[in-house]
């Protein structure tokens, strides 16, 4: 028999989050297969979609709040394009849910935690609701006055990897911080069931250990190629102009003399877009799937002994290192890009090629910055286990 400290996980989503609604309940699943014993944590979840009872009150979302109350200690809210369906007392149900647990972190610092998550992947436009979508930007830069972090994510993997190591982090904190009442505790068999679905059931800590090194040098492969591409870029932009340059001292700069060096660089912009393209999404792919690795490796970190406590430290440590570095790889993107972007309006082709290359470079740029914030995010779960 074992005690565990039950936090309650409240899931605040409009209905076009639906996919990441059950990726948030796999994950806690995940988690309570793999850290009640270690972290002595086991999560419950709530969804109203799926488990709000039939009920009377001024409107469906009354009768939500009178269920669920501030009988919750974590709340993830997701969004994408929609804000959802207004009630008499805010912009939607999601948001008023929201905005009750920020009333409440006021009053009481320790009483719960807040993950609010937005996708940015490009919607269908038959999907597209402009008021709707207008409606999340006004309510990113709500939070955002109101001193409340939210995180971007993409694709679903993306979010499931930082939302383990997210839940995780608000986990420590509730417990460390809260003094805990006999009705969120639990006494449980060490003989719960753990039969699952999942695939990656059988996998241990060493086994994720190796996807996360393999796919890391995968990665990291590709990031060195980008700053390579973006260097020999440079130089080549460099040499032309500096041909150009001596054609306008020497007063031979003609017309076509110009468009032949524009027509040169188009066709420079779009190799290199190509190829960062591809490096790009090879870097996503293998970060991603690098780090899903080691969020799920986490949990099952022991914390017995002196010798593991120093791998962790010193796996937190050279996390910190790779956030640093692939952080200054993204920023080195983002100056690039402001580089590109400062060139002037020339001809057709030019145009079309350099749009085309500020979209890849900054699509690469925020794949590093993403990877960077994750990277940091496990390094300080692991040095608090």
């Amino acid at each position: 028999m074992k005690i565990v400290n039950v936090l309650k996980v409240m899931i605040s989503c409009p209905a076009d989050v639906v996919e990441e609604a059950e990726a948030v309940e796999q994950v806690l699943d995940e988690l309570n297969r793999s850290s009640a014993d270690l972290l002595k944590i086991r999560f419950d979840s709530f969804r109203w979609d799926k488990d709000a009872s039939p009920g009377l009150g001024d409107d469906p979302q009354e009768v939500i709040n009178s269920q669920v109350a501030d009988r919750f200690d974590i709340l993830v809210g997701i969004f994408w394009t929609r804000i959802g369906s207004p009630t008499s007392r805010a912009k939607s149900g999601s948001v008023e849910e929201i905005e009750s647990a920020i009333t409440r972190l006021r009053n009481e610092p320790n009483s719960l935690q807040l993950l609010i998550y937005f996708k940015t992947e490009n919607p269908s436009l038959e999907r597209l609701d402009p008021t709707q979508l207008a409606a999340v930007f006004e309510f990113q830069k709500i939070l955002g006055r109101e001193g409340i972090l939210y995180k971007k994510f993409s694709v679903v993997e993306d979010f499931k990897s930082s939302l383990r190591v997210n839940l995780i982090q608000a986990a420590q904190e509730l417990v460390s911080k809260q003094t805990n009442k006999p009705s969120q505790q639990r006494v449980e068999s060490s003989a719960v069931s753990t039969q699952t679905n999942d695939d990656d059931e059988e996998l241990g800590l060493l086994d994720y250990q190796d996807i996360y090194e393999g796919k890391l040098a995968i990665a990291t492969n590709a990031m060195n190629g980008i700053a390579s591409a973006l260097q020999a870029s440079a130089a080549s932009t460099t040499r032309r102009t500096s041909e150009l340059n001596d054609l306008r001292e020497r007063g031979e700069l003609s017309r076509s003399e110009l468009r032949r060096f524009l027509h040169r660089q188009a066709e420079d912009w779009d190799d290199l877009s190509g190829k960062l393209f591809r490096l790009s999404a090879e870097f996503n792919e293998a970060n991603t799937e690098a780090f899903n690795a080691l969020s799920r490796s986490v949990p099952l970190m022991s914390t017995r002994s002196p010798e593991e406590q120093k791998q962790r430290i010193n796996l937190a440590e050279t996390l910190e290192y790779l956030a640093d570095t692939i952080a200054t790889t993204g920023k080195s993107n983002a100056e690039f890009r402001s580089v590109i972007a400062s060139a002037p309006r020339m001809t057709a082709e030019h145009n079309r090629a350099k749009k085309q290359l500020l979209n890849v470079v900054e699509q690469s740029a925020n794949h590093f910055f993403g990877a960077a914030a994750l990277a940091r995010d496990i390094s300080t779960v692991l040095r608090k286990i």
